[in-house]
């Protein structure tokens, strides 16, 4: 995209305008590069115009775009016809009726954005200007296809603190997205600590500053039980999870050396040897990995090999050579004199060398003797029953 930009600005001839209209949903990964190509190369007399398209759109780039090229940016809805916008932009540029618009003079203390678009037909145009509180002279000048134009007005001095806190935040806000603008293009290296002395200033929320809520009354009842809830992730309508990076395209097994690992923890257990309550297993916090495909249900033996048995901890791993699904829901331990008890369990899955390694991890509150069976029932309704040995003893 960015070689195609480039070329796109390029004018068939020294003196011509180029009007450039960038139609993307911004799912590129290098909006930075583009905003610096377009900002540092953008020739003069040409314009660059965004419109944003799709559910979930990547404004990160077509914002920044359209500023950097003097331009306009164009946001279509889920639904809305994206010829439609692109024909009434196409009927504006027809038209410029100011070009090259600038706004200075001894009133002025900030204009945002700092690079005006141009003035077309139907379209005027806005800008957020900071003013002394003793006035002075604004002028606002161009270029049209007649000529230079200028008009200059009078700014009375007034008296600060009186101004609409709505159109004071408007030009804090205009300058941050300038910032944005220029730290997205790799323009300016202390735009972070600009940012945030603005959101401060103006008491606006941005990328680093924030408003907090303080609720007076406790909204948990710190007597009762935490719950941990599991969320899916909420995808943009037309949007894959693979498309997002979220979870790969296919699942199988990496290649050899390849390694990766999917973490859950879980609460220190309560294991008694005379009952059988434990803590409830602890939902997963992320997932990382894909779901393996869906396997007959039913039993399926498994081996496994105790690799630590240390007081109150047992870590226990679990090798298989093909996918199985794995989201335990219950772990029922056999111990060498028959007695079953139900146990929860931390556990850490990765992929390495073709192989499929669980690891459990089992806490107690006393000593704990090896066990010599587990039953494992996993959120799909599989049931693995794994033997154990002893890693130590071969």
């Amino acid at each position: 995209m960015q070689a195609g930009v480039v070329e796109a600005l390029r004018p068939l001839r020294p003196t011509a305008q180029r009007q450039v209209v960038l139609l993307t949903d911004g799912l590129v990964g290098f909006e930075s590069e583009i905003v610096a190509t377009v900002a540092r190369d953008l020739p003069a007399g040409s314009r660059l115009h965004a419109v944003a398209v799709g559910s979930a759109p990547n404004r990160a780039l077509t914002g920044p775009a359209a500023r950097a090229g003097r331009g306009v940016e164009v946001v279509t809805g889920l639904g809305e016809d994206a010829g439609a916008a692109i024909a009434r932009l196409l009927a504006q540029m027809r038209d410029p009726l100011l070009t090259e618009v600038e706004v200075s003079g001894s009133a002025v203390m900030g204009v945002a954005p700092a690079r005006l678009p141009d003035v077309y037909a139907g379209a005027p145009l806005r800008a957020a200007v900071k003013l002394r509180a003793e006035g002075g002279e604004l002028s606002v000048r161009g270029k049209t296809p007649d000529g230079a134009w200028e008009e200059s007005i009078d700014v009375a001095a007034v008296a600060t603190g009186h101004a609409s806190a709505a159109v004071v935040n408007l030009y804090g806000r205009e300058a941050v997205e300038d910032l944005e603008m220029r730290r997205a293009g790799g323009m300016q290296t202390d735009a972070d600590r600009a940012i945030e002395r603005i959101g401060l200033d103006f008491q606006i929320a941005t990328r680093l500053t924030s408003w907090v809520a303080v609720s007076e009354e406790p909204a948990v009842d710190p007597t009762q039980p935490a719950r941990r809830e599991r969320i899916p992730h909420a995808l943009p309508a037309g949007i894959s999870a693979e498309g997002l990076g979220l979870r790969s395209a296919t699942f199988g097994h990496p290649r050899a050396g390849v390694r990766m690992t999917m973490r859950y923890s879980g609460a220190s257990l309560a294991l008694g040897r005379s009952g059988t309550t434990w803590a409830a297993l602890e939902e997963a916090r992320s997932r990382i990995l894909p779901h393996p495909p869906r396997v007959p249900r039913g039993p399926r033996s498994l081996a496994g090999r105790l690799v630590l048995r240390q007081g109150r901890e047992i870590t226990i791993e679990i090798d298989a050579n093909q996918p199985f699904e794995w989201d335990p829901v219950a772990v029922e331990v056999t111990w060498p004199d028959s007695t079953k008890l139900e146990a929860e369990i931390a556990w850490e899955r990765s992929t390495r060398q073709q192989v499929i390694r669980v690891r459990l991890s089992l806490k107690a509150d006393g000593p704990l003797l090896a066990p010599s069976q587990l039953s494992v029932t996993t959120g799909k309704g599989e049931v693995l029953t794994v033997s154990l040995r002893d890693a130590g003893r071969g």
